[in-house]
């Protein structure tokens, strides 16, 4: 059986509270505009967990022709408190598995003269094994400054961890740096992807 009610206006009998039954549907028709002027909570999602970190200063003493983890040492945000800026890691929390938007940007640095870096690269390393998305420069002999981007969607799961590493091949084997600073020249972060 149904019925139609017609009002303008739902005042609580008791209380400040209106309480739709558990399993009841609220049916919004096509066309109908839902207009709030309150506080709307438990409605859609939101893309956390989230973070943001950069290189407030030079990672220096990164061994010449060796995968390097980048310990990207300021947070910007972190939603979760998932980032560890001691050791560069972002781990998934507990029920937040998915897909995550990841990005990176490392400006990696020869100090030789210009031209004796051979091979420039970075990636994100998932669990310490796991190479999931890579940038890199493979023109013998490019700029001693050659910044990597990376952007894609990656699935990870509850307690899967992530880091970026750099690496560079000198012509002279010297070691090589990560440049960091207030205006993001190095940077990591992700954040869930809601609806996927």
């Amino acid at each position: 059986m149904s019925s139609l009610l017609k009002t303008n206006s739902i005042s609580a009998a008791t209380g400040s509270t209106v309480s739709i039954p558990s399993g009841t549907t609220l049916d919004i028709a096509s066309g109908a505009t839902i207009s709030n002027s309150g506080t709307a909570t438990g409605f859609g999602g939101d893309n956390t967990p989230a973070f943001s970190a950069y290189l407030s200063s030079d990672q220096t003493g990164i061994a010449d022709n060796t995968m390097t983890t980048i310990v990207f040492n300021t947070e910007v945000i972190d939603s979760d408190s998932a980032y560890d800026t001691s050791n560069g890691r972002f781990t998934v929390p507990s029920g937040e598995g998915g897909k995550y938007w990841v990005s990176f940007l490392t400006l990696m640095v020869t100090p030789g003269s210009a031209g004796n870096a051979i091979a420039v690269q970075a990636r994100v390393l998932k669990n310490g094994s796991t190479n999931v998305g890579q940038a890199e420069t493979q023109t013998n002999y490019v700029s001693n400054i050659q910044p990597l981007y990376f952007g894609a969607i990656i699935t990870l799961s509850a307690a899967d961890y992530i880091e970026v590493q750099g690496y560079v091949n000198t012509s002279d084997g010297s070691s090589v740096s990560c440049a960091g600073d207030a205006h993001y020249r190095s940077y990591f972060g992700a954040y869930k992807m809601i609806g996927l």
